[in-house]
């Protein structure tokens, strides 16, 4: 298990990841803490084999001002390991929470890294985007931008049963600003060369859609629609802001 802390509140100090290692009983008192450069540090975390060498690697993300990164620890076993650093750029100076999500979406054994970024200029959104890194022998490769349509959320699973992982990500921002793009799910098929175009599902608000896998990937034949508590939806304005979820898997297995 691994958990993010900031050792200070001022931005630029250093902060912690502390890995709890695991035993026949649970969580035991051994630890490892790494150490991230001086910036904000993201609470998302993603795990994966980025280099295909049988070790576990971390991934986090900082972000400050011009210190914006992609942070990879690779090998973390059983001691503290230097992280690599890739740029994160970004429009906006004021960078919202980072999400990670990591699965072999080219299916060659190395895990790959998908980021969502958000920034903006004195509170006004500037930018959101999808980006993805593919693993190699030699840690993240470069990003490669995937659609700026994509809101807070989004997980890999393998929807067409081709052993691929492929990613499903929520559109819009789930805040209920009509400037937001139609609420709904992308999904991006799992290729060997990385993911390809998104195939769009619109979704009403107040209800959960289960949409069944398929070897062309997800689809509406045979698709449920079940009412959603309306205690998960509250209002601003005339407006209705939702908390959207989406999950990977489903009732058939």
């Amino acid at each position: 298990m691994a958990s993010s802390e900031r050792t200070s509140t001022i931005a630029r100090q250093p902060w912690r990841i502390v890995i709890v290692y695991g035993g026949a009983k649970g969580l035991t008192s051994r630890t490892t803490t790494l150490t991230g450069p001086g910036a904000w540090a993201s609470p998302s975390l993603a795990v994966g084999d980025f280099d295909h060498d049988g070790g576990t690697d971390l991934v986090a993300t900082v972000t400050g001002g011009d210190a914006n990164a992609v942070l990879l620890f690779r090998d973390v076993r059983d001691r503290p390991v230097t992280a690599t650093a890739s740029p994160l750029q970004t429009k906006g100076e004021e960078v919202g929470p980072i999400s990670q999500i990591a699965g072999d979406f080219t299916g060659d054994g190395y895990t790959d890294l998908v980021t969502l970024v958000r920034s903006s200029i004195d509170g006004e959104p500037a930018e959101k985007r999808a980006e993805l890194r593919r693993g190699s022998s030699s840690g993240l490769g470069a990003p490669t931008a995937l659609s700026s349509d994509i809101g807070r959320a989004a997980v890999a699973g393998d929807v067409n049963g081709d052993g691929r992982a492929d990613l499903i990500a929520a559109t819009g921002g789930g805040d209920g600003d009509r400037s937001d793009p139609p609420e709904g799910i992308l999904v991006f098929l799992g290729t060997g060369s990385g993911l390809g175009a998104p195939k769009k599902f619109t979704q009403d608000a107040g209800a959960v859609t289960i949409l069944r896998g398929a070897a062309g990937g997800l689809t509406t034949k045979g698709a449920e629609l079940r009412p959603e508590h309306r205690a998960r939806a509250g209002r601003r304005g005339d407006g209705r802001r939702l908390r959207r979820r989406a999950v990977a898997g489903g009732p058939d297995g």
